[in-house]
């Protein structure tokens, strides 16, 4: 589960908030990925930078 808020000026990410769900033992904000995003242009490289910086964030669970 994920939730997202990006706000975008001139086609630049000004602002980016992601929450992850079942990633941890509990729910998280993927700050990294926050920061990767902020600044960036939204485009396709700046989402795989972001999905890369989300995914070094997760430590899955392993007990389900």
């Amino acid at each position: 589960m994920a939730a997202a808020l990006i706000t975008k000026v001139d086609g630049v990410i000004t602002r980016a908030r992601f929450g992850l769900g079942a990633v941890a033992d509990r729910p998280i904000r993927a700050l990294a990925a926050e920061a990767a995003a902020i600044g960036r242009p939204a485009d396709r490289a700046t989402a795989a930078l972001v999905a890369d910086a989300a995914v070094a964030a997760i430590t899955p669970i392993t007990d389900v």
